[in-house]
């Protein structure tokens, strides 16, 4: 039988290796279980198992140092480059952060562990890259499966080399609050509150980025107080709230107006459509006790002067948006200033701040100490008023993050409340798949929490 020989002579030169095809991760054949390569992207010879190409002799997604696995996954998860995790979907979905700053041939493995992915489905959220060419975060609902996905470039991001394909998450909705910076307390009218806007069933586009700017709040004037300072999102604008007024001066319109001073210019000041009310009437006769109104809250006008009671900041209103039911954005209280029986059932009483984070009112040349509180809980008060016997009471602040106005002070007192600075809150249904603010977890809601100007990444 004739001998059939090999041109030896058509083998690379160097006798101790032999040659194999080279390519990048794109080039890859069909996964044909006994193909071999060097992959470049990756600097390592994998082969195909049928499944995935594996590194040779690892049996694990080729990494160039093989997949490094981490234990079982069932919450939430910040995946890092070359791991691979085994994800429990039993209790919901998953989302799963990819790592921020990939470079060409970072990998991420993700293995269904549970085998319920059909129904609980794990959600990658690119951080900022891609995947597929999109910025969209996808969904991955096929149970019983594992997904390789390693990443390209800019242009494509991450895509998957093995298992099933992604597809991304549509639009889905959201609820947000906004509230924008309460206003100052003026020499004696309380700051009235920042505006307040809500809105729920909202669609918004799954991988944008929406700027968020927290106004804050307006600071206590010896005159009028100064305005507080919008608030936006989405498209949205709360306006801050109106400084309060002073004995003389004028209290200034907002989100929610200021409140009457004493003396000379006593009327509130107006609020805006759908956003808030306007302040109380303040005493306007030049009479001992001086009394003033409260500014205006989102849920109410602030209140008139009464006899010789100053009048109390506007309620705000109460959102569960948080998962707890709260008020945001009451008005401040009127300050008060009595020189007549000093102590004395005729010295003038200062107002309370609204429920919903208005500060109390000061009053001045009160030896008994009376002093408007703070309106709100115990998790969104604002501050009391302080009394003394002397010039020097100052009104309560607004408090922070709650859009809540300041309170007044007496006439003579050389500062008054600030107003509290403004917030806005997200909250959607399931896991967490956005990024932005303080996030927290409740009853089945993701909420984004911004105390001060960010983004929003959907």
């Amino acid at each position: 039988m004739a001998s059939k020989n090999r041109n030896l002579s058509a083998m690379p030169t160097n006798t101790n290796s032999m040659k194999v095809p080279v390519g990048n991760t794109a080039t890859r054949g069909a996964n044909t279980a006994g193909f071999i390569r060097f992959n470049s992207d990756l600097n390592t010879l994998e082969a195909a198992n049928g499944t995935v190409w594996a590194n040779v002799g690892s049996g694990s997604a080729s990494s160039g140092s093989g997949v490094s696995w981490q234990p079982i996954q069932n919450t939430n998860f910040i995946s890092v480059k070359n791991n691979g995790y085994l994800v429990n979907t039993a209790t919901g979905n998953v989302t799963i952060t990819l790592p921020t700053a990939p470079t060409l041939g970072d990998i991420v493995t993700i293995v269904d562990y549970a085998g319920v992915a059909s129904a609980n489905a794990f959600i990658l959220y690119a951080a900022g890259n891609k995947i597929q060419g999109n910025t969209l975060n996808v969904n991955v609902q096929s149970s019983g499966s594992a997904l390789g996905l390693v990443y390209t470039d800019s242009t494509r991001g991450w895509i998957p080399y093995s298992g099933f394909s992604t597809s991304p998450i549509g639009n889905y909705s959201i609820s947000y609050l906004i509230a924008a910076g309460g206003g100052g307390g003026g020499a004696s009218g309380g700051g009235g509150a920042g505006g307040l806007i809500t809105g729920t069933a909202v669609s918004i586009i799954p991988g944008t980025a929406y700027a968020i700017s927290v106004g804050a709040g307006g600071t206590g004037s010896g005159g009028a107080g100064i305005s507080g300072t919008n608030t936006t999102f989405f498209g949205q604008t709360a306006v801050g709230g109106g400084g309060g007024g002073g004995h003389g001066v004028a209290a200034t319109s907002g989100g929610s107006g200021g409140g009457g001073g004493s003396a000379a210019t006593p009327a509130g000041a107006a609020g805006t459509s759908g956003q808030g009310n306007s302040g109380g009437t303040g005493n306007g006769a030049q009479t001992d006790p001086y009394v003033s109104a409260g500014g205006g809250g989102a849920g109410a006008t602030g209140g008139n002067y009464s006899g010789v009671s100053s009048g109390s900041g506007g309620a705000g209103l109460a959102s569960s948006i948080t998962g707890t039911s709260l008020y945001w954005c009451g008005g401040g209280g009127g300050g008060s200033q009595g020189q007549l029986n000093r102590g004395g059932a005729n010295n003038g009483i200062p107002g309370n701040g609204g429920i919903g984070g208005g500060g109390g009112g000061a009053n001045s040349y009160d030896s008994s100490g009376r002093v408007g509180s703070g309106g709100g809980s115990a998790l969104n008060s604002g501050g009391a008023g302080t009394s003394t016997t002397s010039a020097g009471a100052i009104g309560g602040n607004g408090g922070a993050n709650t859009g809540g106005g300041a309170g007044g002070m007496g006439i003579t007192v050389s500062t008054a409340g600030n107003g509290g600075s403004g917030i806005v809150v997200i909250s959607y249904f399931g896991p967490q798949r956005a990024s932005g603010g303080t996030i927290t977890s409740v009853n089945g809601y993701t909420v984004h929490s911004f105390l001060s100007s960010g983004t929003f990444v959907a």
